[in-house]
């Protein structure tokens, strides 16, 4: 059975978490390909290149944050239809909110574990056979 690859964005500006994030979701779902960006403005140009299954966005990074990037994303329809998952180290209830008003799709909350990881990938990104 051959499974189709599905692409994933992971930004956050610090690597250590962006590599935890990419193994997880590899370990759950082996057959993607995981692109990561450091900051907004960068995953916004990629966005702009190429078509992802899933964003993975921290919400506080230098140089452009989460919640302007998740605006810029569908405002600009740089991803339409792509679930957009904020991250975040706040557990602030007005970020939530925010994040919901901007039309994010799920909210994790690190340190985020692999079952949650698990489970957002398996509600928003199904792996099908194309075989």
């Amino acid at each position: 059975m051959i499974f189709e690859t599905k692409k994933v964005l992971v930004c956050d500006d610090q690597h250590m978490l962006r590599e935890l994030l990419q193994g997880a979701i590899l370990t759950h779902s082996p057959y993607c390909k995981v692109t990561q960006a450091s900051n907004g403005k960068i995953a916004e140009d990629l966005l702009r290149q190429e078509k992802f299954d899933i964003v993975f966005m921290d919400v506080e990074m230098p140089v452009q944050d989460g919640f302007t990037t998740l605006k810029n994303i569908r405002e600009g329809n740089l991803a339409e239809g792509t679930p957009v998952v904020m991250c975040t180290g706040c557990s602030d209830e007005s970020d939530l909110v925010r994040g919901w008003q901007l039309r994010a799709d799920y909210y994790l909350t690190k340190p985020f574990d692999l079952d949650e990881i698990s489970d957002v990938l398996a509600d928003l990104m199904p792996m099908r056979s194309v075989a």
